[in-house]
């Protein structure tokens, strides 16, 4: 959903505030799903990249 509404373009075209309205959840919610998202994307590309 972050994908889609924006939230990654260059420059960010979606808030999480925006992202939370469309998910009708708190915006600390989408907060914590996207760090946690991205540490598991992040922590992928890092032993992908190391040949682990």
């Amino acid at each position: 959903m972050a994908v889609d509404a924006g939230y990654y373009d260059v420059p960010r075209t979606a808030s999480q505030d925006d992202v939370a309205a469309q998910l009708d959840c708190a915006p600390s919610t989408v907060a914590e799903h996207l760090r946690k998202a991205e540490a598991a994307l992040a922590g992928a590309a890092i032993r992908n990249d190391a040949g682990l």
